[in-house]
Formats: C-alpha cells, sequence, structure tokens
C-alpha cells in the first residue's frame, strides 16, 4: 500500500512539474510572440530606400506607382525579389529588449553617426519614417542595429549583406530579357523563324535543313539573357562609334527587341533596346550567343545520320 502511495505521489509530482513547465513556456512564447519590432514601419508606406556606408557607394531606391527604380541611374528597375525579402525581413526583426546602451557600445558595436556599417533611411513622401544604422554581427544572421535618437542597441535577425550599397546590386538583372515566346531571329548572317513549334532557317540549299537543337539553344540564350552590372555612361563603355561583335533582332508574340554586343577581353557590353545605356554580361553570356549561320545548319551527312540513328531506335 505504501509503495502504491509513493508511486502515485511521484506521478501527481511530475504532473506538477509539467503543469508549471508548461505555463512559464507559454508565458515565454507569448512574450516573444509580442515583443515589438525593431522598427514599427508600415512596409506599404514605404516609398524610398536610402542605403549608405562611410567610404563606399549609396543608393536610393524609389517606387514609382507599382514599381521600384533606381532615380540616380536613368530609373533602371530594382530587383523586387531582392528588395521585397529585404524589406520583410526588416520590418519583421523584433527587438524584444536592448543587448546595450551605452555610447562605448555603440562604438564598439559600429551603429553610431560617424561609425557604422549601413545607414538605412526609409521615407513615404519625402518625410523620413525611420532611420537606423547596423553595425558588426553578435551571431549568426544577426547585427547589431540601433534607431537614430535612441541609445537602445540591439541584436537583430538580419545581414548587412542583404542591404548592399552598390546600384548593381540592387539592378534587375533581367531587365533586357525579351518578353513573350520568341518567333523570329534576326542578325546581318541569317533569320531564323518559328512556326507550329519548328525553327526555320531561310535560304537552306536543298541538302540541308535547320538543325533544331541550335536554333533552340540561341533562343533559349536570348530568353534568359542576364546582365552583371551597368556601365556608366556610353563613353566610359569605350565603344561609342564602334560597329558591334554580333547584333540580334528578336521578334515575340509580345513585340519587338534588338541588342548589339561588343567582345571585350573579360566580358561582353551589350545595348538593349528596352533601356537606355550599356550593359555588361559575362564572357561566358556573349560567347553562348555569338553564333554563325553555319552552325544552325543541319548537312546531307548529318541528316542522314540522324536518320539511322531513328531508324537504329526503331
Amino acid at each position: 500500500m505504501d509503495r502504491t502511495i509513493k508511486i502515485l505521489a511521484g506521478v501527481l509530482t511530475l504532473q506538477v512539474i509539467g503543469a508549471v513547465g508548461l505555463m512559464f513556456s507559454s508565458d515565454a512564447f507569448d512574450r516573444a510572440a509580442e515583443s515589438p519590432r525593431f522598427i514599427d514601419v508600415d512596409a506599404s508606406l514605404i516609398d524610398e530606400i536610402v542605403v549608405s556606408a562611410p567610404d563606399k557607394d549609396s543608393v536610393i531606391l524609389r517606387r514609382v506607382d507599382e514599381s521600384w527604380i533606381l532615380p540616380e541611374h536613368k530609373n533602371l528597375p530594382v530587383d523586387e525579389d531582392k528588395r521585397s525579402k529585404a524589406m520583410e525581413r526588416l520590418v519583421n526583426s523584433k527587438a524584444a529588449w536592448p543587448v546595450a546602451t551605452s555610447t562605448s557600445a555603440a562604438e564598439r558595436f559600429e551603429v553610431t553617426q560617424d561609425n557604422h556599417q549601413r545607414r538605412v533611411v526609409l521615407r513615404s513622401e519625402d518625410s523620413d519614417l525611420v532611420e537606423f544604422y547596423l553595425g558588426t554581427s553578435p551571431g549568426f544572421r544577426q547585427v547589431h542595429a540601433r534607431r537614430a535618437g535612441d541609445d537602445d542597441i540591439f541584436a537583430i535577425d538580419f545581414n548587412n549583406y542583404e542591404l548592399p550599397t552598390g546600384a548593381d546590386d540592387w539592378l534587375d538583372k533581367k531587365l533586357l530579357q525579351p518578353s513573350g515566346e520568341i518567333t523570329a531571329i534576326e542578325t546581318r548572317a541569317f533569320k531564323l523563324t518559328k512556326q507550329d513549334d519548328k525553327w526555320s532557317l531561310e535560304a537552306l540549299s536543298p541538302d540541308t535543313e535547320t538543325d533544331e537543337s541550335k536554333a533552340d539553344s540561341l533562343a533559349s540564350a536570348l530568353k534568359s539573357l542576364r546582365v552583371t552590372g551597368a556601365a556608366a555612361d556610353e563613353a566610359s563603355a569605350g565603344v561609342e562609334g564602334e560597329v558591334p561583335t554580333f547584333s540580334y533582332a528578336v521578334e515575340t508574340d509580345a513585340g519587338s527587341y534588338s541588342y548589339a554586343f561588343y567582345e571585350g577581353e573579360d566580358e561582353y557590353l551589350v545595348k538593349g533596346s528596352s533601356h537606355e545605356g550599356y550593359f555588361r554580361v559575362t564572357k561566358y553570356t556573349g560567347d553562348r550567343l555569338k553564333i554563325d549561320r553555319e552552325e544552325l545548319v543541319k548537312d546531307s551527312e548529318e541528316i542522314a545520320g540522324n536518320e539511322g540513328d531513328e531508324n537504329t531506335s526503331g
């Protein structure tokens, strides 16, 4: 009997301990969920973002209608996915309690007006919503942060690299990609047209045919064209008055596009009809697009070889 009482008493003790633990853990969870955000800003009100750093570039991102642009760089489009993810992480960053408040800590964590790794200003209709500084990292995917005019320093879930200071870092690298399905590709040397999902090269001799695989590869390269950055201007690009290495006129079911490529030692420059200025592309991208007419043609031997392969597989 005594043994049974002891067992029941032990079970009851464990239940009490579990209930108390659950109560405290639930309370802690609720407090964490209710923790104030580092920046109490309605993201829908933000229409300008300014990012700067000492001895580095600074950049402005501005919303015009429903799009974001780089106003100091020919109003080029911003990578919206990159911008929205950075803002979402920022506005949702919690600041439960400060890790420090002293002036010496602000210097040490690099979140002062004169010593910081990032200064960020979020604006709405020319008025500042919030200004803050980002500094050193106390841990994985964390950064010290301080609001301007506030001594409290927080460790928030963010990374400085998510707010770069260079315009090229924010540029939409897909800005020259043609919209719609490509239906025709023309250069000084050849013209490809697509009908019923089949490519046709103009002026083929009777014993040749279009290499569908090469045509598809070319169309895919144009459709997925990505730049690495913008050249400052035509003069600094070094191609003013120069004849392009190769060029393309592209037709899609959504419009017309043209591209002029200039080959350099380590990269290519491209000028597209959809945006002003010159842009840099990798050597790999340019070489992939630099194609001769002969590469799009299958001769009689290749045709016969393909037919033989089909017969064998059949």
